[in-house]
């Protein structure tokens, strides 16, 4: 948006579609990582709700056999005593449903009474286990329903009891008090009876807990004798409320004595009743290793919880912290322990957030703070951040404690702020672009679009909604885009590009570039498609233009090679004749010359005639390169051989021309697959020039050597006049002239480069020149090792360089 209001807005305009496509995949990037951290936290709110929930119910009836089964019937908690009651199942349980658990017969019984909870009520209801049987196990059971924030049914609490044994001591209350006493004895939980200090009775319970023979080793011992030294000024204190106020003693923990001196921990309750006549203490006591067992999973669960996590009191103080909660805010375990929450809130927070608190406690019930962009945190340093907060109630002991679940939403912060920044790039993107995008539905409908897609195609948006791409793809072009479309579907490709026409509004057809990229939905189907249309159709033009006027180049062309093959065999017929009757007068066949200027004369036409002859040959061999018809007649050569009989050709005309002409081709050389006249040809042009530019006294040498690496290279040198660097190209073109007094003195059509250089890169080669004035010329042709024909090959790097060109070279 920057770039806009600087005077940028057209930058999208004349951005590229490459830049535009990276452009949407980073924006695409940015949204997909935002929307799974959004998902991400949605899970592990839901997470954290529901095992708070579990943990809350587990703590308020943990004494009992206590289950949990969800709207679908399927159990999400079993606790150890429902295991004892019911003779399994256990956790094997979890996450079966209630039919598959239960059976047909006793589900069937159940049903009715699942229903009314799953509707809202506390149910209560007697039942038998299992149903059907000849002697079925009187049971009763208590469902209660489990809310949501908006009030619906997420499952139901199930806690069930042995009914038998309640109401075999009703039925015996009314026969004597033995009778209670042995239906006391029954019950599983520790009982004895305390009057004046001394212990007066005790069930099989207590006699098995305390480690006596029988009832009898129990009854008159002191009370105090069976309490731990450090719990007996407390455990009298007890007594003595229960036996002065008359009321009960509410549970504690208390360490115990067995009779061998064994250490107990139990919970105990202390009841006032009257024993045979006299005031007497009823006590109870529960062995807390299950309690402190559920305690220690409660805990390890805590501690395990992705998020941070606080419990504290209806007052606010906390009461207990995880890891999490040391390692977000900072603090030690210790610093936080019955200290107040709202040490975790910025100052300016704190007055409006114990305000919060306290409405919450009076009616807690869960709630998300997830929406609420004000929610921050305090470090011990002092560093605020964004945070994320849950709040649950939970039941502990009778007493209603607050757990509060608590996010750090800082990187998710700036995640989303990324996405809507690109989400506003995109759009300023998507109208400002100087190209057509449009998003396409399945059926190839347009579901949005830019407003240069519609520009480009003459049709409003609202108009190309009520249409597909078929309704404006030019006929010719719908197949080759249905199948393109096709295979990269089947092949799973991402996107697809092509070259089409669209018919515009009106019926102007136009040239476009298409770029389709699928957003695949569920299955992996394509869901959407991105097209990106550029307008190519002044490129298309140009490239008709261009391919017209090569047509028209070619032509003309072709017809200058015509003319000058039939001007080549034209000229060669009297040609001919005229360097024949030449030589005949020349070498005075038919008799004597009467005028010796006249054998003269026959010599210079002789001379002239085959230098005509040379060029229009060059002429000729040149307008058949070009119209292709050039073949090679490929056969091993002695490249030895050739060598020497051009050196043998050339000899007159260095001999005539006093310059030396010398042979260093090593005496091992294998032979060269190749055309052995267009060789000769090559070589021939080469010597040649290097005779014709080379001043008298000067020298001409011929090398040539081969390897496997280097391939088979041949090099003609000479000390004449040479030429600078920026005229090479020039002699390398055809009929090219160097323009100097040096070169001017010689005659040439500036055939012999060009031709040698074409014929040798028809076998595969290449031809390079290094010159330099007034030191003289090395012309270096290569062919590939490839057409070096098998036979034992010297291993040389390099030919024998001649000393002149060694100092050349240094020049």
């Amino acid at each position: 948006m920057s770039e806009q209001t600087a005077g940028g807005g057209d930058r999208y305009a004349r951005m590229t579609k490459a830049a535009l496509l990276e452009e949407l995949a980073a924006l695409r990037a940015q949204m997909e990582k935002a929307a799974g951290l959004a998902a991400e936290r949605d899970r592990a709110s839901r997470s954290a709700h529901e095992a708070e929930s579990r943990l809350r119910l587990v703590a308020d009836a943990a004494p009992t056999a206590t289950a949990y089964l969800d709207a679908e019937l399927r159990y999400g908690l079993v606790n150890r005593a429902h295991e004892a009651l019911f003779g399994g199942p256990g956790r094997d349980a979890i996450g079966r449903h209630a039919r598959e658990v239960l059976g047909e017969p006793t589900f069937a019984a159940a049903k009715p009474y699942f229903d009314k909870a799953l509707a809202g009520h506390i149910v209560t209801f007697e039942w038998t286990l299992p149903v059907g049987a000849e002697k079925p196990r009187a049971l009763r059971s208590t469902l209660i329903p489990e809310r949501t924030e908006n009030g619906g049914i997420k499952g139901f609490l199930v806690q069930t009891w042995d009914s038998a044994a309640p109401r075999q001591a009703a039925a015996a209350g009314s026969e004597s008090d033995d009778r209670r006493q042995d239906l006391v004895d029954l019950a599983p939980d520790p009982i004895w009876v305390g009057v004046d200090g001394k212990i007066v009775f005790a069930n099989s319970a207590a006699v098995r807990l305390f480690g006596a023979a029988s009832r009898a080793d129990l009854v008159g011992r002191p009370i105090d004798a069976l309490v731990h030294p450090d719990d007996r000024a407390r455990a009298a204190e007890r007594r003595r409320t229960a036996y002065e106020e008359q009321r009960p003693a509410p549970k504690t923990d208390m360490k115990l004595l067995t009779l061998a001196g064994d250490l107990l921990e139990l919970e105990v309750s202390a009841v006032p009743i009257a024993y045979e006549g006299r005031p007497a203490i009823l006590v109870v006591g529960r062995d807390v290793a299950e309690r402190k067992a559920a305690e220690g999973r409660f805990r390890t669960l805590l501690e395990s919880a992705p998020d941070a996590m606080v419990l504290a009191d209806r007052n606010g103080d906390i009461l207990l912290v995880n890891a999490q909660t040391e390692a977000l805010f900072g603090y030690r375990r210790d610093e936080l322990l019955g200290q107040s929450v709202e040490r975790l809130v910025p100052v300016r927070y704190q007055g409006l957030h114990a305000k919060q608190r306290q409405t919450f406690a009076a009616k807690p019930k869960f709630r998300s703070m997830a929406s609420r962009p004000e929610l921050l945190g305090l470090t011990k340093d002092g560093r605020e951040f964004p945070v994320e907060i849950s709040l649950s109630p939970i039941e502990i002991d009778g007493e209603t404690v607050i757990s509060a679940s608590v996010r750090d939403v800082t990187e998710r912060n700036h995640a989303e702020a990324a996405a809507r920044e690109s989400e506003a790039r995109f759009q300023t993107v998507f109208e400002r672009a100087g190209v057509g995008i449009g998003l396409f539905d399945e059926q190839g409908s347009p579901q949005i679009v830019n407003p240069a897609f519609e520009r480009m195609l003459g049709y409003s948006a609202a108009e190309l909604r009520t249409m597909t791409f078929k309704d404006y793809t030019h006929p010719d072009d719908i197949g080759t885009n249905l199948a393109l479309r096709e295979r990269a579907l089947e092949a799973e490709h991402d996107s697809y590009q092509m070259e089409k026409r669209y018919i515009r509004k009106g019926g102007a057809t136009i040239w476009v570039h298409l770029t389709v990229t699928f957003l695949r939905g569920t299955g992996d189907m394509p869901h959407y498609a991105v097209t990106m249309v550029e307008d190519i159709t002044e490129r298309k033009h140009a490239e008709a233009e261009l391919h017209a006027a090569r047509e028209r180049a070619e032509q003309a062309n072709q017809v200058k090679s015509e003319f000058l093959s039939n001007m080549s065999h034209e000229l060669r017929t009297p040609l001919n004749a005229i360097i024949g009757f030449s030589e005949i007068i020349k070498t005075q066949m038919l008799g004597e010359v009467g005028n010796a200027e006249y054998l003269d004369y026959a010599k210079h036409i002789h001379q002239s005639g085959q230098r005509l002859l040379d060029v229009i040959n060059d002429i000729l061999e040149l307008s058949r390169l070009d119209a292709g018809k050039r073949t090679l007649n490929e056969a091993p050569v002695d490249m030895a051989g050739v060598a020497l009989k051009c050196l043998l050709l050339i000899k007159e005309r260095a001999m005539g021309a006093g310059v030396g002409l010398e042979n260093h081709l090593a005496g091992d050389l294998p032979r060269l697959r190749c055309d052995e006249r267009r060789l000769r040809q090559v070589l021939l042009n080469l010597l040649a020039n290097a005779v014709t530019f080379t001043p008298a006294g000067g020298r001409v040498w011929l090398e040539a050597s081969a390897d496997r690496e280097r391939g088979f290279v041949v090099t003609v040198s000479d000390t004449g006049i040479g030429m600078a660097a920026d005229d090479i190209p020039r002699a390398l073109e055809r009929f090219g002239q160097i323009d100097s007094g040096l070169t001017r003195q010689h005659e040439g059509a500036g055939l012999g480069l060009p031709l040698s250089k074409n014929l040798v890169e028809l076998h595969g080669g290449r031809l390079e020149i290094e010159s330099t004035p007034g030191a003289g010329t090395c012309v270096t042709i290569t062919f590939p090792p490839e057409r070096i024909v098998a036979r034992a090959v010297r291993k040389t790097a390099a030919p024998v360089q001649h000393p002149e060109r060694k100092q050349r070279a240094s020049a």
